[in-house]
């Protein structure tokens, strides 16, 4: 599985920097990997990004359809804030 990891990541993966403290990650839920994978992959792109060096915490966190086929794989799609220094 890990072969395909880094494929299956960059083909089926999105992050989007929404401000210096903000942003917005978008993932196929994608069979063979977990929760704790996507949530991995999530903060190797917080930090590619170079955001968040204090961590983060989600503001929203949403699972949806790409279309109505049973075949479709859902999204997962977090909304995220970068926690203040302190």
């Amino acid at each position: 599985m890990t072969a395909c990891e880094s494929t299956d990541r960059q083909n089926h993966t999105r992050f989007t920097p929404v401000s210096d403290t903000e942003f917005v990650w978008d993932g196929t839920v994608l069979l063979g990997y977990s929760d704790e994978d996507r949530e991995r992959w999530m903060r190797e792109d917080v930090a590619r990004y170079g955001m968040c060096p204090n961590g983060f915490g989600e503001i929203d966190r949403r699972v949806y359809s790409q279309s109505d086929s049973i075949l479709s794989p859902d999204r997962l799609l977090i909304r995220g804030r970068c926690k203040q220094g302190g």
